[in-house]
Formats: structure tokens, sequence, C-alpha cells
């Protein structure tokens, strides 16, 4: 579980880098009965499109596989794109530990 949220918050995280307009960037976790929540949240870019489709990109490519990674280790996960604020978010399963914690 620990290994899929680390690829998933460098994912967006490099998302918000290279896309959004710049500004704050929030990364927020919530862990809830069996589910750990994530999300990072920007200011948006200049231009907003609608949400992004995880894609596989050519072979060749350099870029574009961050959000087929996010779907393939993740639950759930999605954007929410508005006006001010572009938020990429995502749900692990979550395994307790021999303490009954987390992991």
């Amino acid at each position: 579980m620990r290994a899929d949220l680390e690829l998933a918050v460098s994912e967006f995280f490099s998302n918000c880098v290279r896309h959004s307009r710049g500004g704050r960037v929030v990364v927020g976790v919530q862990c809830a009965p069996g589910t750990v929540r994530l999300w990072v949240t920007d200011p948006g870019s200049d231009a907003p499109a609608a949400a992004p489709a995880a894609r596989l990109p050519h072979p060749l490519a350099l870029d574009g596989r961050g959000l087929c990674l996010v779907g393939a280790v993740c639950s759930r996960w999605g954007l929410d794109i508005g006006t001010t604020l572009t938020r990429a978010w995502c749900e692990v399963p979550a395994a307790p530990g021999p303490e009954g914690r987390l992991r």
C-alpha cells in the first residue's frame, strides 16, 4: 500500500509541476476504515481542459504513462477540474498491520 501511495503522489505532483500555472500545491491524505485516500491540489492551468484519460502512449514516448500507473495500483482515482483549482485523487485499500494500525 505504501509504495502505491508513493507512486500516486509522485505522478500527481509531477503533473502539477508540468501542467499547472504554478503556485501553492497541497498534498493531503485521509485514512478511513479499509481505505486510504490521497489528493494533490494545485492552482490549475491557464486553459483547463477536460480531464485526461489514462492512456497507453507510443512505446517510444518519453512520458504519458503516469495516469495508467495510478490506475493500475489504486482502486479508484479521478481528477476534479475547476476554474481555480485542480485536484487529483486516488484511493488505495488499507491493510492493517499486526497491531491493527494501517501499514
